[in-house]
């Protein structure tokens, strides 16, 4: 934008906000991310220099951008020091073992989308090797949707590396391509960066990369011709009713978002307990896919009945959590919950059996918890003998 806009005030300020972001992006501390970055700059800077003239340039605006190039690779030397690369990568290590014994299962149909996080719970025995994401989008493609899907990401990304060379081959330096080119850069970091990464996959993350890889593709990289000067749409109506439909349901979740956050700031008080209940109903009838909403209500319940010794409460907290297990079946924390739930209430048989489908479901996880509950019946066991009288 800074090359798009004429005016020397329009360019100051976008020259600022570029500074901003790429400020915050480094205090996020994400090497990877980082990297990926500079990586894609490797490419982008050489050709962004030769096009703008840059030996031309005043004295004065060289040592601007060398500076802020020094002062840029200062902090990255600064975040590669106090980073943590062993916590870091050595989960990543975890993710690749159980993707890799996955892969070799079933290396052509996969294994379904989104079960990567249930399967290599069988691989994984430690708590750090626990996640839904593998850590690299084209991998995690490959594993849950079989190698017709990884090809799908590879065709993909050769196909934008392919759009970027014929940018390069044909810029004349107009201010479409110069946006074209902004875009390309950012882009280019974001593949590179799901070689590590899962912002390809989760969606409140991808919306962002997807978004912008459909305007790069509408950009058609002729000379003198950007976005703004085409006229009609791409897809016509049929494209406007898919969008609006979209929207709707990125509306409806956020809908359910706000009513669950609603509920859940009640959440410590059985008081009002009610009041939180009502919110995460709301959340429930809005967001009718996630489990959380259902185990968050129950997790409520279950305190309600420790505030108030209420039995009614754990036959609320019964019912929650088998709805969050309805809605996902392989989930192991509404498993164990409902076998502490059924504990309490006596009722033994129940108890055992979720609790072993718990133990089934994430050994890891399983023997983590109980190490807590027995530290916890450990401690109000001294509490309540510390307040006896006797």
């Amino acid at each position: 934008f800074c090359l798009y806009f004429k005016r020397p005030v329009v360019r100051v300020f976008f020259g600022i906000v570029s500074f901003v972001l790429l400020a915050c992006f480094l205090f996020t501390f994400s090497f990877l991310g980082w990297l990926s970055f500079l990586l894609a700059s490797l490419c982008f800077v050489p050709f962004l220099l030769r096009q703008v003239k840059f030996p031309s340039w005043s004295w004065w605006k060289k040592g601007l951008v060398i500076a802020l190039a020094v002062t840029f690779a200062g902090l990255f030397l600064w975040v590669i020091a106090r980073k943590n690369f062993w916590g870091a990568f050595y989960p990543r290590y975890l993710y690749y073992r159980a993707a890799w014994e996955l892969l070799v299962a079933r290396p052509f149909g996969g294994h379904g989308w989104g079960t990567f996080g249930i399967l290599e719970r069988a691989f994984n025995s430690q708590i750090t090797g626990l996640t839904a994401f593998v850590h690299n989008s084209y991998l995690q493609a490959w594993v849950e949707g079989g190698f017709l899907c990884f090809l799908g990401f590879v065709s993909l990304a050769l196909l934008f590396v392919r759009r970027i060379r014929g940018l390069f081959a044909s810029f004349t330096g107009t201010g479409g391509e110069f946006l074209a080119l902004a875009i390309g850069w950012g882009l280019a970091a974001f593949f590179i960066d799901n070689l590590f990464s899962f912002t390809f996959i989760k969606p409140n993350i991808a919306l962002y990369g997807w978004v912008m890889l459909a305007v790069f593709f509408a950009f058609d990289h002729k000379p003198g011709t950007s976005l703004r000067e085409k006229k009609g749409l791409p897809f016509g109506s049929l494209g406007i009713l898919v969008l609006c439909g979209l929207m709707g349901v990125v509306f409806v979740r956020l809908l359910g978002g706000f009513f669950f956050y609603h509920g859940a700031k009640y959440g410590p008080d059985a008081r009002i307990y009610s009041k939180a209940m009502q919110g995460f109903s709301r959340a429930g009838r809005w967001d009718v896919w996630s489990p959380n909403i259902s185990k968050a209500a129950g997790d409520l319940a279950t305190r309600a009945f420790d505030m108030t010794k209420d039995p009614a409460y754990l036959r609320q907290a019964e019912l929650q959590y088998l709805e969050a297990l309805r809605r996902s079946p392989y989930s192991y924390a509404p498993c164990f919950l409902l076998g502490r739930v059924y504990q309490m209430l006596g009722q033994n048989e129940k108890s055992f059996a979720f609790a072993l489908r718990a133990r089934e479901l994430s050994p890891a996880e399983f023997e983590r918890d109980i190490e807590r509950l027995r530290s916890y019946e450990e401690e109000r066991r001294k509490r309540e003998e510390a307040s006896s009288p006797n």
